[in-house]
């Protein structure tokens, strides 16, 4: 009975982490994974030891530990939320563009293909880039600012 309850737990839990896509999110980065590759953190609305943990794709940002920083949740995973961003631009002229025409549709590639969301914003925040590589494809999907 217990394996049950947990398990419509977390397809409940999941449902709700599924509607944090694309919101913005402050996180107070706790730490950093054992290699190195993601900071560990979670929101103020995250409670240690019971809610699940946020990881942000480590661009040399190791002094950002116990402090904050602005994210945009691109994935969920079970209890947990994952977030890769890049810090410039990909050149596009190195793959075959396919520009995707929905936040939904680049997720559905995510899970067919399984390998991480990009995700890059322009210094102004009026234009970001949401991004999946693989072997000589860029699948990106484009969201702008349009206030």
């Amino acid at each position: 009975r217990y394996n049950k309850i947990m398990a419509i737990q977390q397809k409940v839990s999941n449902e709700n982490l599924k509607n944090k896509i694309g919101q913005d999110v402050e996180v107070l980065i706790e730490d950093i994974s054992f290699d190195g590759k993601y900071l560990i953190g979670r929101t103020s609305q995250d409670v240690p030891e019971e809610d699940g943990i946020i990881y942000i794709e480590n661009n040399n940002f190791e002094s950002k530990v116990n402090n904050f920083v602005k994210a945009i949740i691109t994935e969920v995973k079970e209890y947990d939320l994952i977030i890769a961003n890049v810090t410039s631009e990909i050149d596009t002229s190195n793959y075959q563009l396919i520009n995707v025409e929905s936040f939904s549709e680049l997720v559905d590639i995510h899970d067919n293909i399984g390998v991480p969301i990009l995700y890059y914003e322009e210094k102004q925040g009026n234009l970001c880039y949401f991004s999946i590589i693989k072997d000589n494809v860029l699948y990106r999907y484009k969201l702008e600012n349009k206030q």
